[in-house]
């Protein structure tokens, strides 16, 4: 349906904001998970010409499914996994083809939007704050008007966790020669 509002919207940007979620029950408290809806349904309402895909991971989807608050009741938020197309494209390509903007929780999705060099804010609270003190650098956001600033802001630095290892196809290869020995197949 966010293709559909562009055809419907002259003036509609089509591009969506991704909103991934790894909600630990272990580390964030009920509450925590409250205002981080808080926000996201706050920051929505008051952007309507703005669509919002919420993609939690398999294990936190049931929270947001069995709140009391029907988040398909929001014509500018679509829940991923219930929506028949969106729920079969991989989690890399929402990712690469969001906006530059990516809502989410400290998970390991954070070194997915380093590598693409996406603008993130990322929900800080008490439970996940020394986590989040490891990370070089990274938006956050606790309240529904910082989530604001953050969506309607048009420059953002990209996250810098120092923990993204980039691939050298090269390097791995001589380490694979070095390590094992090859034998050369006969042609």
């Amino acid at each position: 349906k966010y293709h559909l509002n562009d055809l419907l919207l002259s003036d509609y940007d089509a591009k969506y904001v991704l909103i991934l979620t790894d909600i630990n029950f272990a580390l964030f408290s009920p509450e925590e998970f409250d205002i981080f809806l808080g926000c996201l349904i706050k920051t929505a309402v008051t952007h309507p010409n703005i669509q919002f895909l919420l993609k939690p991971s398999e294990n936190d989807a049931d929270c947001f499914l069995n709140k009391t608050i029907n988040l398909g009741s929001y014509e500018n938020i679509t829940f991923v996994q219930s929506d028949p197309v969106l729920s079969l494209i991989s989690l890399d390509s929402l990712i690469k083809n969001s906006a530059k903007v990516v809502v989410s929780t400290a998970s390991n999705v954070l070194l997915d939007c380093e590598a693409y060099r996406k603008d993130i804010a990322v929900f800080r609270s008490n439970s996940n704050a020394l986590l989040l003190n490891e990370i070089n650098s990274c938006c956050t956001f606790g309240t529904p008007d910082e989530l604001t600033v953050f969506v309607e802001s048009k420059e953002h630095s990209p996250i810098e966790t120092g923990k993204l290892i980039e691939f050298d196809n090269l390097k791995f290869r001589e380490f694979i020669e070095r390590s094992f020995k090859i034998s050369k197949q006969p042609k």
